[in-house]
């Protein structure tokens, strides 16, 4: 359900409709989380109130998503960028999914060769700095690809635009993670 939908909120993402990305993101779950309620209660649904929530959820996004996008799925007409844009997404595919297996690895060997307690300390550890580098690298994330994108057909205002990107993560994350990692101690 999410996928009919993901064409038109990428393209909400890349023209900087921040409203309307954000409509989606705070109107779907309590939609969502209203029909979970309704089946649970009236119909007596069960765990299976869970599973409306979840579609019902998605199929909110995706409906706002149409609504406030103006472009339309049709027929193709011009299949010459066809071979290039699937190149692209399978390359895209498979650097995420080697990048997932990349991430998880230290858990794998540390659980394997430590254990379940010492995984959890570590993961929990892993957390506690992550989080606060993901409130800063997701807002900014979110901002700096659809600008670039923008940027495409300049490359030097793209580059400084990437670089003053990275300085500000280098900068900002670098000294959030000092000062986690300088606060943990005997």
């Amino acid at each position: 359900i999410y996928s009919l939908g993901s064409m038109h909120q990428a393209l909400l993402t890349r023209n900087m409709r921040w409203l309307d990305v954000q409509l989606i993101a705070i109107a779907s779950p309590p939609c969502g989380l209203l029909a979970a309620v309704i089946a649970a209660w009236l119909f007596n649904a069960g765990f299976w109130a869970l599973v409306v929530q979840a579609w019902a959820t998605a199929t909110m996004s995706t409906a706002i998503s149409w609504v406030r996008c103006p472009w339309r799925p049709g027929p193709v007409h011009d299949w010459s960028g066809a071979k290039s844009t699937l190149k692209f997404g399978l390359n895209l595919t498979a650097s995420m999914i080697l990048s997932y297996f990349a991430r998880q690895f230290d858990k794998v060997l540390l659980g394997w060769r430590w254990g379940s307690t010492e995984l959890r300390y570590y993961s929990r550890a892993y957390t506690l700095l992550d989080t606060p580098l993901n409130f800063l690298t997701g807002p900014l994330g979110s901002t700096m690809v659809p600008a670039m994108s923008q940027m495409q057909g300049d490359p030097q205002k793209w580059r400084k635009a990437y670089l003053d990107a990275l300085a500000v993560i280098t900068f900002v994350g670098g000294g959030m993670a000092c000062l986690l990692y300088g606060g943990v101690g005997p």
